[in-house]
């Protein structure tokens, strides 16, 4: 699964728009995410910065691995199967 379609199922199992997310972003003290960039963000036009992505995982309890998908890994990896962790050892 990629990021946007991970983004996207996790507000509607939660029962948030994108306006809301925001407003949990911020609750938590991720003041910089602005709406117009969660769009993005679920059109898959754009994926979130390193700090936002971090804050995003907090926000919606989960790991960063399992947030960003196959986004999160490179073409190689994902081709062999191997895991990120994996492909990192092996580099």
């Amino acid at each position: 699964m990629r990021f946007q379609e991970i983004l996207a199922g996790e507000l509607k199992r939660r029962g948030w728009t994108s306006a809301q997310l925001v407003v949990e972003m911020e609750k938590a003290g991720y003041l910089k995410v602005k709406q117009y960039s969660v769009d993005k963000w679920l059109r898959g036009e754009n994926l979130p910065s390193i700090p936002n992505a971090c804050g995003l995982a907090r926000v919606l309890d989960m790991t960063m691995d399992r947030l960003m998908g196959d986004d999160a890994l490179g073409d190689t990896a994902h081709a062999s199967g191997e895991s990120d962790l994996a492909a990192a050892a092996n580099a």
